[in-house]
């Protein structure tokens, strides 16, 4: 019985299930949003749910996760509900891929505990099944380093370079910084390749390279056509096009925004620590010690699987240029360092295996899997129950007493941080488009009311306009309401 338990098939059955069941707990009973998806994302796929292409996909948002919600409003599924959804499945997708890639390092029962840590990490679970992007990131980075190892220890095979140039053109499509991601991966594979060529003393299938680089800028070129039909925009990104334009002195030129500060390197390293998750990182350090002391004591009995793979360097690298990416543009949201997880998940399981060693032979394993399964499932609960915050319910409940309010109307509501999520739900238009500079808060009265959470210091500044007038809410309101005079 505990045999099977512990095979690396039943464990990858396990996580996936789990990823399932948590996944369908909050798209069925969560109302719960973070404010950069009621603001942006969930907004997008509401929009192109109602046929206003204009605002469903723009210059400076990658529309990936928003296109694919378009299968499930189609089916009656509320657009954020829709957006979560896309998420969910992306995350769940992730689990079997990070089995694959552990497995071409580690033991198969190894494999299948990887794919059971990262389904179960708190944080992954939090940021996945929500209405964010970051676990289309999460899916498609593994998978174009799966496919990229394969594609170098298969010789470069035409099937592998297939795949492997999807795996980079969605990673391109799904975050912005995805671009770069990409490259990262592409260029490591190209070092990888040319090693291979001078110490085989042969050039391998160039038309496999050519497929996976063919497959990889289609994909990528396809948010040029989308932004070029619908925001009559032909640029990959308007953010990367501004920065490049300020660059270059074109005329042009769009003033990029200064008033982002600059992550400190402490800053940027703490957000890295945060993402690969501290309990996992221990044991992930506790593995590249153990990998580096069998190589300098080879003498010394190990498992064949403990040794060092010059692969893992490109692991390394990876999370050094996301770290650089993020640096140069100033953003360090410790989500954006998720993928520390899969890229340190061989590291992690060897120590943890190292930990195991160590645990008394004589100690049955029925304790020890026990104790494992409660840490698990303890990891799930922290990550889920964000989705159940009752602060969500009221700010679910609040965005229905403003759609009450602005019934038989159809007025243009401007917002500000943590009111986006009320607003929402309000099923109001915005004054304002998305990423859209706000502007002198004392002067600005394009819109028909505003709506400002409580504890948000801009009350201060909305109560002294003379142009705007409180409008009365339930005490259970998270937000205050103003009306245009």
């Amino acid at each position: 019985m505990i045999k099977k338990l512990t095979e690396g098939r039943t464990l990858l059955f396990i996580a996936v299930a789990g990823s399932v069941i948590l996944s369908l707990c909050h798209l069925f009973f969560s109302c719960h949003m973070y404010r950069d998806a009621a603001n942006v994302y969930a907004y997008m796929a509401r929009a192109l749910a109602e046929g206003n292409y204009m605002e469903a996909f723009h210059d400076r948002i990658p529309h990936l996760t928003v296109l694919f919600s378009r299968v499930f409003t189609l089916a009656g599924v509320p657009p954020e509900k829709a957006v979560s959804a896309v998420s969910c499945l992306f995350y769940i997708l992730t689990v079997p891929f990070v089995y694959l890639l552990v497995k071409e390092f580690l033991p198969e029962k190894l494999a299948g505990a990887g794919a059971l840590l990262f389904a179960f990490a708190p944080k992954v679970i939090r940021f996945s099944c929500t209405s964010l992007i970051d676990s289309g990131k999460l899916l498609f980075f593994t998978a174009a380093v799966y496919f990229g190892y394969r594609l170098i220890k298969n010789h470069f095979r035409t099937r592998e370079a297939f795949y492997f140039g999807i795996a980079l053109g969605l990673l391109s499509l799904v975050r912005s910084e995805g671009i770069g991601s990409a490259a990262s991966i592409a260029a490591s594979i190209g070092i990888f390749y040319i090693i291979e060529a001078v110490r085989m003393k042969k050039v391998f299938a160039l038309p496999a390279l050519f497929t996976g680089l063919f497959m990889w800028i289609a994909l990528a070129a396809s948010r040029i056509v989308v932004l070029g039909l619908f925001c009559g925009k032909w640029v990959y990104d308007g953010r990367m096009n501004d920065a490049f334009a300020n660059i270059l002195g074109r005329p042009d030129a769009v003033p990029l925004d200064t008033t982002t500060e600059p992550c400190s390197w402490g800053h940027m390293l703490s957000q890295n620590l945060r993402g690969a998750y501290e309990p996992y990182m221990i044991f992930a350090v506790i593995g590249i010690i153990v990998i580096f002391w069998t190589l300098c004591w080879k003498k010394h009995p190990k498992p064949e699987f403990v040794r060092w793979n010059s692969f893992y360097w490109v692991f390394f690298a990876l999370i050094l240029v996301n770290m650089m990416i993020f640096k140069v543009s100033g953003w360090a949201a410790y989500r954006y360092f998720l993928l520390n997880i899969p890229l340190l998940m061989v590291f992690t399981l060897t120590g943890l295996y190292w930990v195991w060693l160590w645990i008394p032979r004589k100690l049955s394993q029925l304790p020890v899997i026990l104790f494992a399964a409660a840490v698990l499932i303890a990891q799930a609960v922290n990550g889920i129950e964000l989705s159940f915050d009752k602060k969500a319910r009221r700010e679910h409940i609040t965005g229905l007493i403003l759609k009450k309010e602005f019934a038989g109307m159809n007025p243009r509501v401007h917002f500000w941080g943590f009111a986006a999520i009320p607003w929402y739900y309000s099923g109001a238009a915005r004054a304002l488009p998305v990423e859209s500079r706000l502007g002198n808060l004392e002067t600005f009265a394009d819109f028909d009311y505003a709506v400002c959470h409580k504890k948000d210091y801009s009350n201060m500044i909305l109560e002294k306009r003379s142009d705007l007038q409180e409008v009365a809410l339930p005490q259970e309101s998270t937000v205050r309401l103003y009306r245009k005079k």
